[in-house]
Parts: structure tokens; sequence; C-alpha cells
């Protein structure tokens, strides 16, 4: 199986993780946004890594492997939840490339959180958050698939799949659309008049309807943990006790730590109320 790890990125950010991936079939397509002489580039820095996943779909047309990895240039991030230790590594590592050979686009992240099952209300108007966001996502569906793009121009009420971006697609399902979908994709970040800060983030709500024609594609959690990754819990049960053991942890950690915070500022305001203190510790300040 040939798999292309198609990687978003800007000139600063440090892509040298891959290099330790040892995924067979694995070739690493660097992509960097803001470096117009790099082998792999978009027609422009803007929109982000929507308008790298769409300048790959159409640059490799006829060249995909059997399946695309696409992702950012980050190995730890919050992208990843905890389940999957906040690395795209990984994620990579435990990926069952059968599995989304079989089911032809997944989505990396798993969790529901902030995404889903109805995250994107395109009914609903606003100035700010996401009520904006979802305004700009009802605007950049009917911009890329009204009805001059062959699609009815009914936009979905609710979009929703799991968060941020990264995914794995089939070749097959890259090219159930059309070479010119793509360049017109891609023509509509060029010239959209839209905010750079959130253009790209409406891509990451509509690809789900790009590759599977549903509006909402978000897959039973622990089901989807054990079948894409093998992290397989007995039931729903048993998954949501993890996630309140780990939410609990996570709570006495912080816990913990802000006790020791709060308990040496106020040792330091306590000592700072003595005068030899004061001068001892700014004895050679100046």
């Amino acid at each position: 199986m040939t798999v292309h790890l198609v990687i978003a990125a800007t000139s600063s950010e440090d892509i040298s993780w891959t290099s330790r991936l040892k995924i067979p079939g694995l070739r690493v397509i660097h992509y960097i946004a803001d470096d117009s002489s790099a082998v792999h580039h978009p027609p422009a820095n803007k929109g982000h890594e929507a308008m790298i996943y769409h300048s790959y779909f159409l640059d490799f047309y006829d060249q995909l492997p059997d399946i695309a990895i696409l992702t950012h240039a980050q190995d730890i991030s919050w992208h990843m939840e905890t389940l999957l230790s906040h690395s795209l590594s990984y994620a990579l590592a435990h990926l069952d490339l059968l599995a989304v050979n079989e089911r032809g686009y997944a989505n990396l992240r798993v969790s529901w959180e902030n995404a889903c099952p109805a995250y994107i209300n395109t009914t609903i108007e606003g100035t700010s958050g996401l009520e904006l966001e979802s305004q700009s996502t009802r605007e950049a569906f009917l911009g890329n698939f009204g009805d001059a793009s062959g699609f009815s121009d009914e936009v979905p009420e609710i979009l929703a799949q799991p968060c941020c971006s990264q995914f794995a697609v089939t070749r097959d399902v890259i090219r159930s659309v059309t070479r010119e979908s793509y360049a017109r994709y891609i023509n509509w970040l060029l010239h959209s008049s839209m905010d750079d800060s959130i253009l790209g983030r409406t891509w990451e709500h509509m690809f789900q309807w790009l590759f599977t024609k549903k509006a909402v594609d978000c897959p039973v959690e622990w089901k989807t943990y054990c079948k894409m990754y093998h992290i397989c819990f007995e039931s729903q049960a048993k998954y949501e006790k993890y996630m309140e053991l780990d939410q609990a942890r996570a709570d006495l950690i912080d816990s913990a730590i802000s006790q020791q915070i709060n308990e040496l500022k106020q040792q330091a305001l306590e000592r700072g109320r003595e005068a030899t203190a004061r001068t001892f510790s700014t004895a050679d300040l100046y």
C-alpha cells in the first residue's frame, strides 16, 4: 500500500518528527505555504491548510497513492486528543490503514469536543465567534458547491465532523471529485474577500461534504477509536469512565499546580513586606 503524508507547513516549522515514522510505503510531501521556491507550494499563502490540501489534490491528481494523509506541521498539539497522546506521530503509528481504505475518508481526530454532533449551524448570523464562523461557512458552501458547481444551492442547516482539518482519504475518493473542481476551490480561496483567519477554517466544516456527501460525519467515538486506532473499550460506559477519570486527573494536576503557584506568590508577598528582605534581594539591581 502506498501512502502520502501531505504536510501543510510554513518555512519556520520543524517537521523532522516525520523522519521517525515507520509506515510502510510512506512518502512525505512537504508543502510550504510561504516559500514560492519550495518544491511543493500553493499558488498563494492564503487559506491556511485548505489551500495546500486542494493544491495537493490538483498537483498529484494523476500520481495519487492508495491513501493520502493530510495534516498540519506540528506533531504535538491539542488537535490530537488525550487518547492519542496529543501526538500526530502517535496517531499515525496506530492508524489502521486498512480501516481507512474501507471507509474512504476518515478524520484523524475522533473526539466530538467542540465539533459534533451539531457545531456549525448555517442558519444563524452574527459578527463574531461561532456565529460569524457559521455565517462564513454558509457563504463558503454556496461559493464552492452552489449551482454553478453542479450541486444544489440548498445549504445544509448543520455541518459537523471532528475538528481540525487533519484526515486520511483514498485515491478513489479523491478522484470522485473532478480535477476541475479542485481548481475551482483553489480559485475561490484565492479570490475570496473573507478574512484569512476564518477563510481556511470554513473548509474544516466542508471536507466531509466534499468526500462523503454527508453534512454530518460524526462516528461514535469509542467504536471509532477501536476501528481506526485499535484502542478498544468494552463499551460506551467504559469509555465515558475513562474520560471522566482523565478529566479528574487533569483537574487534580491543575489544582496542585495552582496551589503551588499561589503558595509561592504568597511567600514572595510576605517576604516583600520585610524591608531587610527587599534590601537583600535588590542590593545589586542597578
